[in-house]
């Protein structure tokens, strides 16, 4: 799946299922999560080694994500893969990696419980600023990501950056709630166009 996010750029690809060589899981698949980033992708273009700090960060984080929304019990004793390549990145990357790969789930047949959609809000200058960028990320002001099933109106996933007023979190917490009900119209739209244009080549 290539997915442009705001003016993040991603490939995201799904490998599997395939037997894997953990024996310690046998009831359910087990999912990893291997992500990197072109050298020239980051505007202050700096390299980011593989295994960093933040990218084995993000890695777990997708990998706990979709080990929750993927019906594993169908793939007993197996793995499945994902890869995630930044193309070009305009700071957050876990939200964009989040939505690319629900649409490579998808687009690979692989069952989940829901779509899974993420949004990151922050409170900028009193109020509240969707799929912040990399200048505005640098000020440090406070930050919500949240990530969600929409339909079965599950949390996968919520952290807040900074301590905020209870007034404010439930307003930052509202904003990501909303981005993420139209990221899922949007994906679902993508989803069935998809859907239509297969048939159509059929």
């Amino acid at each position: 799946c290539y997915m442009e996010h705001g003016n993040c750029k991603l490939l995201a690809t799904i490998y599997g299922p395939y037997e894997g060589e953990s024996r310690s899981n046998q009831e359910q698949a087990v999912i990893t999560c291997d992500f990197s980033m072109t050298s020239y992708c980051v505007s202050e273009r700096r390299l980011r080694t593989f295994g960093d700090m933040k990218s084995q960060k993000l890695q777990m984080a997708i990998q706990r994500v979709f080990q929750q929304a993927v019906i594993t019990e169908t793939y007993p004793k197996s793995q499945i893969d994902i890869y995630l390549k930044i193309l070009q990145s305009d700071g957050n990357d876990y939200c964009p990696c989040v939505n690319a790969t629900t649409l490579a789930f998808i687009n690979a047949g692989i069952p989940m419980k829901d779509f899974v959609c993420s949004s990151t809000v922050g409170y900028v200058q009193n109020k509240c600023i969707i799929d912040l960028n990399q200048q505005e990320e640098q000020q440090k002001s406070p930050q919500l990501t949240l990530t969600i099933m929409p339909q079965r109106e599950d949390i996968v996933a919520l952290s807040c950056e900074s301590r905020v007023h209870h007034d404010i979190y439930n307003e930052m917490l509202d904003a990501a709630t909303r981005a993420n009900l139209q990221l899922f119209n949007l994906m679902k739209q993508a989803v069935f166009q998809q859907l239509k244009t297969a048939l159509h080549v059929l």
